[in-house]
């Protein structure tokens, strides 16, 4: 009877241990596998840029993991300790060439589509000229003076 009872007794022992393997295995395996990727796929982060220079060198701005370069000899400020006049989003924007900020168009609480533009200056946000169409989720290109 003793022997029966043992019989008994090892088949779920054997049974959990198999499975407690296979589990360890898959979790092993599957994380080596998300080791492996997550340091091929690795981004580092950006901390928030404020760079100012005016000699022909690569100004960076960014904010938010986003970062703008551009190289110019003018002299750029960077530090925007203004908000805009209309809060937007999905607007575009684009670093002119005088080191002033353009930005234009956009979504105004979501759901409204503006046209409406405007300029950082050393003295804050200024209006501009809205665009003759209002759009979102688009680019903004600087040309040279004087380009169409």
């Amino acid at each position: 009877m003793c022997k029966d009872f043992l019989k008994i007794l090892k088949r779920p022992v054997c049974i959990i241990t198999i499975t407690i393997i296979v589990i360890l295995a898959i979790a092993i395996s599957l994380l080596v596998h998300f080791i492996h990727h997550s340091k091929k796929h690795e981004v580092t982060p950006i901390d928030t840029l404020n760079k100012t220079t005016t000699k022909n060198a690569a100004i960076t701005i960014s904010n938010d993991n986003n970062v703008q370069t551009s190289t110019s000899n003018q002299s750029v400020f960077s530090n925007f300790n203004t908000s805009l006049n209309t809060g937007r989003s999905n607007f575009g924007s684009v670093l002119l060439a005088n080191g002033q900020v353009l930005v234009a168009g956009g979504l105004i609480n979501s759901s409204f589509l503006t046209s409406g533009t405007e300029v950082y200056t050393s003295t804050g946000w200024q209006f501009a000229t809205p665009m003759k169409a209002a759009r979102n989720y688009h680019t903004v290109t600087a040309f040279a003076n004087n380009t169409k």
